[in-house]
């Protein structure tokens, strides 16, 4: 099963519905049916405010392979094509994974995760996913069927429909023209990276954690070109004097955030408010696992089972596309032979390519084994923390 692991998320809290997969009702040639939809950060955009924009729903599954096959497709053409007027929302029909554990693919991606999408009209094709919708920008629906992506089938449906001029706007109607009264909806970030749990206990004010208080703080900075925080400066801090404001400014740099919000504007350069909250965890800092010593490699075992392509331990899709990576795992290594067990992938970059369960079947197989501790001294077996590198020839 293709799974996502991420660290706790801290001081942000994230609420994922699952799409319920149900026989779609948009049709192609008609007007699409009114939907909002919610990203992990809280944002909310309507089909109305997206009008004049083209538009793709694409429903998808951690387990789907497909699925892990088109999002870096959606992601490429994205990215090569940085305009306004494309939107690609990306909905989950998994409702086993938490969006913590979703966290590490948000930040893979230049196009929002969505928390949840209201409205009729959508879902899954016959139950079947990847499924997408493409609205053009009338507002009319233009594509709608299961089935995955290629780069050339993606730019045969999408790129015409950018092609196509944008709607004339009415005529304003005549007489005197009165202001509307609604204020505008507040520009929230889109946040693709957060603090952990252990980060934010390490950055804990000592004298705090010592005497269980708990805090907080509120900073704000700018957002740079690659969607970090700089030139922080603390608003408020609750109690003052105690190290909180300081402590917020040092978890800045765990901050990342999309570059382009919900409404197409650039987040580069605007200025956002981030406010943290401290609760001391019981038995104070939490010890973390020790980086492991001595990793090793063995000759790739010949009646090892094959993971796919061209080698039995480099992911198919990754040697496919000439991606490398790395997956970090979290395993007992034994203090007599190095070997690892009761390995848990702990995080993989990029995402969805299987470099987490090629890493996890390396272990369980084996081919790497690792001294327990860093610091060489006399241990017993000891839980450790080991990053595993894929690039293109390596680990043929």
């Amino acid at each position: 099963m293709f799974r996502i692991f991420g660290a706790a998320l801290g001081a942000l809290v994230l609420i994922l519905s699952a799409a319920p997969a149900v026989a779609a009702r948009a049709k192609v040639g008609q007007p699409a049916p009114p939907f909002t939809v919610v990203t992990f950060g809280g944002d909310q955009v309507s089909l109305d405010d997206l009008r004049g924009q083209v538009v793709v729903l694409n429903y998808w599954a951690t387990w789907c392979g497909p699925c892990r096959v088109e999002l870096p497709v959606l992601n490429d053409y994205f990215r090569r094509h940085p305009r306004r007027d494309l939107k690609i929302f990306a909905i989950t029909v998994d409702n086993t994974v938490s969006p913590t554990k979703l966290k590490p693919l948000a930040a893979q991606l230049t196009f929002p995760l969505i928390a949840r999408l209201t409205g009729g009209g959508y879902g899954t094709v016959r139950g079947a996913v990847p499924t997408s919708y493409v609205i053009d920008r009338a507002g009319v629906v233009r594509y709608a069927q299961a089935g995955s992506f290629s780069a050339a089938s993606f730019e045969k449906v999408v790129g015409p429909l950018l092609a196509e001029p944008p709607p004339r706007r009415p005529p304003p109607s005549e007489g005197p023209q009165v202001a509307s009264a609604a204020a505008p909806k507040p520009r929230k970030p889109v946040w693709v990276e957060v603090p952990d749990a252990e980060q934010m206990a390490a950055a804990y004010p000592t004298k705090a954690m010592a005497a269980g208080q708990g805090g907080r703080a509120q900073i704000r900075c700018k957002a740079t070109a690659d969607g970090a925080l700089a030139d922080c400066k603390v608003v408020s801090e609750e109690p003052v004097g105690e190290g909180f404001g300081d402590a917020a400014l040092g978890l800045a740099s765990r901050f990342r955030m999309q570059t382009t919000l919900l409404d197409g504007a650039s987040a580069v350069g605007g200025t956002f408010d981030v406010a943290l909250r401290f609760t001391a965890p019981a038995g104070g800092v939490p010890t973390p696992v020790p980086l492991a010593r001595d990793i090793r490699f063995s000759p790739t075992p010949p009646a090892y089972r094959r993971l796919g392509g061209p080698g039995p331990y480099y992911p198919e899709a990754a040697d496919r596309a000439g991606v490398g990576g790395e997956a970090t795992l979290e395993c007992m290594a034994a203090a007599s032979d190095g070997r690892l067990t009761d390995c848990v992938r702990i995080s993989e970059s990029p995402q969805l390519y299987d470099f987490g369960v090629a890493a996890l079947r390396m272990a369980e197989d084996g081919w790497i084994t690792a001294a327990p501790v860093a610091d060489g001294a006399a241990h017993g077996d000891q839980r450790v923390r080991i990053t595993v590198p894929f690039k293109a020839l390596a680990l043929r």
